[in-house]
């Protein structure tokens, strides 16, 4: 049986009370409040529901979602991460789920996001990208998961073991329905991440390799992938490969460029602009 317990306080994490109709099914719940019914495991997990019963009308489901806080005079992430996630050593992680960085002073108004967190414990052959991939949607987010847990390593998990894992499920607007839903096209704003993106690649220039990881994770950790262009999802995980070969971490490296691979089979880099190094390991990933 998975246990899983929410670890904030419901005084002040945001959640709704839903109470369960007739004919109410979980994805449903999830696809109304989330905008994706897959998203139901969060209702599961915070309910400690049984995923194969019914739902009985009249029960009430707590609905988690982050917090919304706005900014007052002289708050930092600090500030922040103590008041709503108990450690001020989180405030890195929450900067970063922000898409912002952690020494950055926060203007008064501003509106931060805070997750709700929940506890899992690591069962026999779980892998923190396996873990990753199914509560935060992206197996590339081990990395983050590891550092959010203070693990050294993405291999330090064992049977057991207590993760907290950050999720920044938010409720989505329900606009007036249109005679062909499925016919709608999502624009992509790239002013949304554009500047994160392009500072991260000045970090990496720069030699600020961890800052430069951090400010491209924060920009997929913020926004879904089918939100951000190609060519510019592509970019975004070619320099988390290069920023990784920087900080001799081949493994997390080839996992990017298997992932530029998988958008686009036909991906080079230039050897007369491109490190042998970083050929090599791209290399081996492509053969």
């Amino acid at each position: 049986m998975l246990i899983f317990l929410l670890s904030v306080s419901t005084s002040f994490a945001s959640v709704i009370r839903y109470r369960v109709k007739s004919g109410d099914t979980l994805p449903a719940i999830a696809g109304y409040y989330y905008g994706e019914e897959n998203k139901a495991l969060y209702i599961i997990m915070v309910n400690h529901l049984d995923p194969g019963k019914s739902l009985k009308p009249g029960k009430i489901l707590l609905i988690p979602l982050v917090t919304i806080h706005r900014v007052r005079k002289n708050e930092t992430f600090r500030n922040l991460a103590q008041r709503y996630l108990k450690d001020p050593g989180k405030a890195h992680a929450l900067a970063i789920l922000n898409g912002s960085e952690e020494k950055r002073v926060l203007k008064k108004g501003t509106m931060i996001k805070i997750p709700f967190e929940l506890f899992y414990r690591v069962e026999r052959g779980d892998t923190l990208g396996a873990i990753a991939a199914r509560y935060l949607g992206d197996e590339k987010d081990a990395v983050f998961l590891r550092d959010y847990n203070r693990l050294r390593n993405l291999s330090d998990i064992k049977p057991g073991m207590r993760l907290v894992i950050p999720l920044m499920v938010e409720r989505v607007r329900h606009p007036m329905k249109t005679k062909s839903p499925a016919m709608e096209i999502k624009k992509i704003d790239t002013s949304l991440y554009r500047k994160d993106l392009n500072e991260a690649i000045a970090q990496y220039d720069e030699g600020e390799y961890k800052m430069s990881i951090d400010k491209l994770m924060g920009i997929t950790l913020k926004m879904r992938e089918n939100l951000i262009l190609k060519k510019d999802l592509i970019k975004i995980h070619k320099y988390r490969a290069f920023d990784f070969i920087a900080l001799d971490e081949t493994v997390a490296a080839k996992g990017e460029f298997m992932e530029i691979l998988k958008l686009d089979p036909r991906f080079r880099m230039d050897p007369r602009t491109t490190s042998p190094k970083i050929l090599s390991v791209f290399d081996d990933v492509r053969h």
